[in-house]
């Protein structure tokens, strides 16, 4: 569940969810969220990005969020959305918006458009909700995961295919039946790539993948800041993830990147060889901290020490001022 808490001033917060956002409290697998005002109303709405989901808006109607996605241009993108930053990158006075996904590089990439489902339901009957991942190829849904990884959590797998030749190539309709697949909560992702959400007006927008170099990996974090100094906003990121299975492969291709903007919406990768903006391991945020000496960049790694970057020069050119090791 997702909850509004309302703070009374005195650092106090209270459940406002059924009363101000009932919708948020069902809004899915979410795994981060950003307040702006995305139609220029006067009022703040609420992005909110997730797993298995499109990127959701709650328009802000009379102080009371309400689901208005539809129609947005984004209730047809379901990805597993990691971080959402807005800002007005192409200088035309609305916000614009930036989201990290998976990334394309991934085993699963070709089973665009059609995507990955997972079905999600107790199908042995043992009390406990089982989740099968299956992945598209030539319109036909084949299981993500080995035979061994599937009979871990659903045993009647090894009853029903004693070998594992019988099991190579069988579909989900080939590994369960009807009954057993019945009533299956089944959720959908169809891109993988992180991009950059053009606001159009009046909350309508068009969706462009960012750079392919941004593609490498998972993002978890960007930092939106003129790094140059040129005018133009541009955007830090970081991301990776290990903790994944076997068939799929870590996610760590990605050292950090700086993505230079020209004001239009538009985007350059530069590489951290020329950037000096090189991060290391599993990224999952970063913040500014302005300092008598100007600003840093502090970048927080998964049971690491913090990385942190000077960000105020008007190069391009950034070395930690901590290495972090």
């Amino acid at each position: 569940n997702s909850y509004l808490l309302i703070n009374d001033g005195h650092g106090r917060f209270t459940d406002g969810t059924t009363k101000l956002a009932p919708a948020l409290r069902k809004a899915g697998l979410t795994t981060d969220a950003q307040w702006t005002d995305y139609d220029q109303d006067g009022d703040l709405d609420l992005l909110v990005v997730g797993d298995w989901m499109p990127v959701k808006v709650f328009e802000n109607k009379q102080n009371k969020l309400v689901q208005k996605t539809s129609g947005t241009g984004l209730e047809k993108l379901n990805g597993l959305w990691q971080t959402i930053r807005g800002a007005d990158f192409d200088k035309d006075g609305d916000i614009d918006f930036i989201a990290g996904n998976l990334g394309t590089n991934t085993k699963f990439r070709k089973s665009v458009p059609g995507g990955l489902k997972m079905y999600v339901k107790d199908i042995d009957g043992n009390g406990t909700l089982d989740q099968i991942l299956t992945y598209e190829l030539n319109g036909k849904w084949y299981p993500a995961a080995s035979k061994d990884e599937l009979a871990k959590q659903i045993p009647l797998i090894n009853k029903k295919f004693t070998n594992y030749k019988d099991f190579a190539g069988k579909t989900i309709e080939e590994l369960f039946d009807k009954n057993q697949l019945q009533g299956a909560q089944v959720m959908e992702v169809n891109t993988f790539e992180s991009v950059y959400f053009e606001n159009t007006g009046k909350g309508i927008f068009k969706q462009y993948a960012l750079p392919r170099e941004a593609q490498v990996s998972k993002i978890f974090s960007f930092f939106i800041q003129d790094v140059n100094q040129d005018g133009n906003l541009d955007v830090l990121l970081g991301g990776n993830l290990y903790g994944v299975s076997t068939y799929q492969g870590r996610y760590d291709a990605s050292y950090g990147l700086l993505l230079q903007g020209n004001g239009q919406g538009k985007f350059t990768a530069v590489q951290p060889t020329t950037s000096g903006f090189l991060l290391e391991e599993q990224v999952r945020d970063m913040k500014s901290l302005r300092t008598a000496n100007g600003e840093l960049l502090l970048v927080a790694r998964n049971g690491l020490p913090l990385q942190i970057f000077e960000t105020n020069k008007r190069s391009v050119t950034h070395k930690p001022v901590i290495a972090g090791k």
